[in-house]
């Protein structure tokens, strides 16, 4: 089954929980396709632009790096169901919503 792929899109997007502009996606697996299913693992890069409740108003213009994998199965040409799952927490750190994993020391180091 032929699906259109778009390897790179540079996309211009508002979002309900926030505004990112210019989210350019890159495809770093797939698509892999069967019968039924597709799937692609993708990375998103960007700038946040604000608009998403509990961002701090610093993180305005940060750029912004995650990742994601999407599932499609398809049932007689059309989408029957659809699977995502995006690094949040990733994208969270990166805007200062979440703190970032402290440091532990290395073992055999003292802290």
């Amino acid at each position: 089954m032929a699906l259109p792929v778009c390897e790179t899109c540079d996309l211009v997007s508002t979002i309900p929980t926030g505004d990112i502009r210019k989210l350019i996606y890159r495809l770093d697996v797939g698509p892999i396709a069967d019968e039924e299913h597709f799937v692609v693992r993708w990375k998103a890069q960007g700038t946040y632009h604000g608009g998403m409740p509990g961002v701090p108003a610093e993180s305005v213009g940060r750029k912004v790096d995650f990742s994601g994998t999407d599932i499609l199965r398809i049932v007689g040409g059309k989408m029957a169901e659809y699977w995502g799952n995006t690094d949040s927490l990733l994208f969270a750190q990166q805007l200062g919503m979440v703190p970032l994993p402290s440091e532990s020391p290395k073992q055999g180091e003292s802290s």
